[in-house]
């Protein structure tokens, strides 16, 4: 997976767990914040990524930061560019 798919992944991921926490359905969130339940839905799917404004309107609503939803786990497997080879990156 690379590192762009890993990261929309967890955001993804992470997404849906914190919406779940406050809000019933993807849709009753996606209105709360203004949006069309589809758009939602398709963030919580990782098939596309939210504006910066969005990211914040959905952060506010969950009581998250950025942060929170975009901070790549503390280990995860990488290509390195200059060898090809898998190596574990700690953040």
């Amino acid at each position: 997976m690379s590192g762009r798919n890993l990261i929309r992944r967890q955001f993804s991921d992470r997404l849906r767990r914190a919406r779940e926490q406050k809000f019933a359905t993807a849709t009753d969130f996606a209105v709360h914040i203004g949006l069309e339940p589809h758009t939602y839905r398709a963030y919580e799917r990782a098939a596309a990524e939210p504006s910066f404004e969005t990211l914040i309107a959905m952060c506010q609503a969950l009581g998250l930061t950025p942060n929170d939803l975009l901070t790549l786990d503390k280990t995860h497997e990488v290509r390195s560019k200059s060898d090809g080879k898998r190596h574990h990156a700690d953040h």
